[in-house]
């Protein structure tokens, strides 16, 4: 179980290998002869910022989850408890602060992306970083500090609620 971690963990890590500017293009060039990239542009920003931050979210919930394996699933085997009983039961108890923290730092890796954005952007599809980016490249300082904060607020802002949320999902009473 535990080589099936490290495995895991390694495919995972090999996109840091990769920068996002590489991976966006790939994904762009690829999916040119397929579909329209530009009318699809959110999903391909979608997509390479999850697949960049995918090696962190691993690292976060690998260790946990681990344990968690390899703590109950000699119990859960013997109780016959699996597939969706065990996950709501075990896994989502165990793994909800993990989980929350994953998606909470996926979420703040993506949000300061440039990769895909700079292939697909254009005046009618631009991120917050993309935005500051050229306010920056046209010397308005003052728009881009102010942006930069924006950004920054958001970033921790969505990080402790996307947090908080998830981590009080299974906290419901039951009666």
């Amino acid at each position: 179980m535990e080589k099936k971690a490290d495995s895991i963990e390694i495919v995972a890590a090999m996109i840091l290998v990769v920068p996002s500017v590489v991976l966006s293009t790939g994904l762009f060039l690829l999916l040119r002869s397929v579909t329209d990239v530009f009318g699809m542009a959110i999903w391909l920003v979608i997509i390479a910022n999850t697949l960049m931050a995918l090696p962190y979210v691993v690292k976060v919930l690998s260790q946990p989850a681990l344990q968690l394996s390899q703590q109950y699933n000699a119990l859960c085997s013997s109780l016959g408890i699996k597939g969706l009983n065990r996950l709501k039961l075990l896994e989502w108890q165990v793994l909800r602060a993990p989980i929350a923290r994953a998606l909470a730092i996926g979420f703040a890796l993506s949000t300061g992306d440039l990769g895909a954005i700079a292939l697909v952007g254009s005046q009618h599809f631009e991120t917050l970083p993309l935005y500051l980016y050229r306010l920056m490249g046209s010397y308005q300082m003052d728009a881009a500090a102010a942006a930069s904060l924006v950004l920054f607020i958001l970033c921790l802002g969505c990080y402790t609620i996307i947090e908080t949320v998830v981590r009080k999902a299974g906290h419901v009473t039951r009666q």
